[in-house]
């Protein structure tokens, strides 16, 4: 299997990675899953293309945690 960054989203200032979107494309499905450092998985999307089936799960709220590093 092979997968690759297919798109990187920046901040405006260009310094760091704000959100990372891997695409997994092959001929019977699709995944999709977008992750920002420091935060981890925010969207998994996921498509099949022959029986019907479609998964579309997103991060809706984040609170970080209190605990010293």
């Amino acid at each position: 299997m092979k997968g690759h960054v297919s798109d990187l989203a920046w901040y405006e200032d260009g310094k760091q990675p704000s959100e990372f979107s891997l695409l997994f494309v092959t001929n019977p499905d699709d995944v999709h899953i977008l992750f920002v450092p420091g935060v981890g998985i925010t969207r998994y999307e996921y498509q099949h293309h022959g029986t019907r089936s479609r998964v579309d799960a997103e991060l809706i709220e984040y609170r970080p945690s209190t605990r010293p590093k």
